[in-house]
């Protein structure tokens, strides 16, 4: 169960971590009952919810399903339930106080929360202040009940959903036990097998039934010829008509025999499913304006190859000015200048033009030619503009000079270069959507600044490295994990990261785990890592790691080590003080150049690394079991020998 009022939802958000799956998550990871690198990968636990929910909104029975570290040992068969780890009270330990889980249970592995369930029940309380008719209310939710098609009731879109038929089993509305002073209190309760998106809390369903006007729409509807027609020609329920039409006066302005007639005639010839046409009108009423209009449209996207879905989707997120405004002269020029900038003629509507058909409507010469041109002025190649317009179209609708100059001017005052803001556009192209550059990057720069990082020194850093800007959580991160976990003082973290960033691009476990091999097992002491910050920005995987290990495993370790050296900047000293590790080869340069100092083959180290690497990866998973089971020891209650 959780309280939901202060978070955005369940389910995880790329740009916000304040949702039950994104604090859940990390805390199945702190008490080691997933793996760390199950954060990249949740497909990989097989995890399933048995339903969303939205921001602000609790719910005390949900239901997720998904695999977890057992108290069996590896090879051993699970035990039963009553001897298997404690869950709820392992999590609750680690989870705030408004998420808690209440119980578990063993399943099969075929099985999910969201197609195993049988119904699923929401409850939504409202002030009773006397003006609501119980009774009234009670007898229009009786018409929710059964199978029916619920597209009115939802939000959805009609290249993902196909089916908006659902049942709903039971709803009711009665005094809620709820205590409220000097307030009453009424619920509304309902119950289905299934719902759409937003089908228990649409915008109709909150107006109408608040206050019993479905029930009295139902008694006294008398449908306008428009309303008929819609619900005979396109076999529409004539309650979802009325409902329609109810939150909708406009649709009895249109007529019948010079508007939507033939507009629906046109959309059908077009081969669009009824369905849609309906699912169409009902989100763009508009349409039925220009029936003329609408079928030169028509004829023009049939001439582009378009099936009958992404027709319909076009036309569902198309604005009013395409159809009175745009001329097919310009919507050709368009398509021109995108097939020139490299999009293939596969993507170009099921990606580009019908996930945003407001780019019809631009001016090639004045607004997407210099968006294109400011773009590869900074670096980018034609063809990187294409990517981008084909995974984030709505990006050829920004100004040049509103929102593409001031996100390069805040990256250039940041300390990126030319090239930097390039590959970042690149990497993050949503960056160029409508939210400004401080709403972006202003808490990573905050972070830096609470450490003490100046604006002259942030700019050096950022010349060097932007990763920070990119990476999820960085840099609190990592700086947490530095002062908390790693023991340095607040001058120590802000000295390390300032004379190499590329460690708040780390891992904190990743960062862990290199501090631990420099110390371990090239003797490093604190005092190195500070004087030499770089040897915590290589990568131990891929750099430092491998090519200590073929040293030691072709006995060239001695090509290495610089005998009786003290520590300066480059080497280190061995405990007995002998000799030193001579890191500038173990951490700087490329492969061929290390391989040469050992006059080694390239080609070979090549091989080992790839095979250190996969080695790396598998003994990953091993410390993440054996640190499990120390957590499991340290709380009294694991059992194996």
């Amino acid at each position: 169960m959780y309280i939901g009022w202060s978070y955005q939802g369940l389910a995880r958000q790329a740009d916000s971590e304040n949702t039950i799956e994104g604090v859940l998550f990390p805390a199945l990871r702190r008490v080691k009952l997933i793996p760390e690198e199950a954060q990249a990968e949740v497909a990989s636990l097989a995890y399933s919810r048995c339903g969303r929910t939205d921001k602000g909104v609790s719910a005390l029975g949900q239901v997720l399903a998904l695999r977890l570290r057992s108290s069996a040992l590896a090879g051993q068969p699970l035990p039963p339930a009553a001897a298997e780890l404690d869950y709820p009270s392992l999590l609750n330990k680690a989870l705030p106080d408004t998420i808690r889980v209440l119980g578990w249970a063993d399943a099969a592995p075929e099985f999910s929360a969201r197609f195993d369930c049988r119904d699923r029940k929401y409850k939504y309380f409202m002030v009773q202040d006397g003006g609501l008719d119980l009774a009234a209310m009670n007898a229009a939710a009786q018409h929710l009940v059964g199978e029916h098609d619920f597209r009115n009731f939802c939000k959805a879109d009609v290249a993902q959903v196909k089916n908006f038929r659902r049942e709903v089993l039971a709803a009711t509305i009665e005094p809620a036990a709820v205590r409220c002073p000097g307030m009453s209190v009424v619920a509304l309760r309902i119950k289905g097998t299934a719902f759409l998106w937003h089908q228990a809390r649409a915008r109709l369903m909150a107006e109408v039934m608040t206050d019993g006007r479905m029930s009295h729409y139902s008694e006294l509807y008398q449908p306008c010829p428009v309303e008929e027609f819609l619900s005979k020609e396109l076999g529409v329920w004539s309650y979802n008509v009325m409902l329609f039409a109810v939150a909708n006066p406009a649709l009895q302005v249109f007529d019948l025999e010079s508007q939507v007639r033939p507009a629906v005639r046109s959309l059908k010839a077009a081969n669009i499913d009824v369905t849609d046409i309906w699912f169409v009108i009902t989100k763009h009423l508009e349409i039925l304006t220009e029936p003329i209009a609408l079928q030169r449209w028509l004829d023009f996207l049939s001439l582009q190859a378009l099936d009958s879905r992404h027709m319909a989707n076009f036309l569902l997120k198309a604005p009013d000015a395409l159809f009175t405004s745009c001329t097919q002269a310009q919507a050709l020029q368009v398509l021109g200048w995108l097939k020139a900038l490299g999009v293939k003629q596969e993507y170009l509507f099921p990606r580009v033009l019908c996930p945003c058909p407001t780019i019809l409507l631009q001016d090639v010469t004045t607004h997407l030619q210099p968006i294109v041109s400011h773009l590869t002025s900074l670096g980018l190649e034609p063809q990187h503009v294409s990517r981008m317009a084909c995974v984030h179209p709505e990006l050829l609708l920004i100004s040049v000079d509103a929102q593409l100059q001031p996100l390069v001017s805040y990256l250039e005052g940041l300390g990126c270069s030319t090239c930097q803001v390039a590959r970042l556009l690149l990497e993050v192209p949503q960056a160029l959507g409508g939210r400004p550059p401080q709403a972006l990057f202003g808490a990573r720069v905050e972070a830096l600044r609470q450490l003490g990082v100046d604006a002259p020194t942030l700019r050096q850093m950022t010349g060097r490295s932007t990763a920070w800007l990119t990476m999820q959580g960085a840099p609190a991160e990592q700086i947490s994990h530095l002062r908390q976990e790693m023991g340095f003082s607040t001058e120590q973290v802000r000295a390390l990261v300032t004379a190499c960033p590329s460690i708040l691009s780390e891992k904190p476990l990743e960062l862990q785990r290199k501090a631990d091999f420099l110390t371990a097992t090239l003797n490093m002491e604190r005092g190195d890592c500070l004087a030499h910050p770089g040897y915590l920005g290589a990568s131990l995987m891929q750099v430092i790691g491998p090519r200590h290990a073929f040293a030691v495993s072709k006995g060239l370790e001695a090509k290495l080590q610089s005998p009786g050296a003290a520590c300066s900047s480059s080497n280190v000293r061995s405990k007995g003080g002998a000799w030193g590790w001579d890191l500038s080869l173990l951490v700087a340069g490329e492969d061929v150049d290390f391989a040469d100092a050992l006059g080694a083959s390239v080609n070979e180290y090549e091989g080992f690394r790839t095979a250190f690497e996969e080695e790396y990866t598998a003994q990953l998973s091993k410390d993440a079991a054996r640190e499990f089971q120390e957590e499991l020891k340290k709380l009294g209650i694991y059992e194996g020998a």
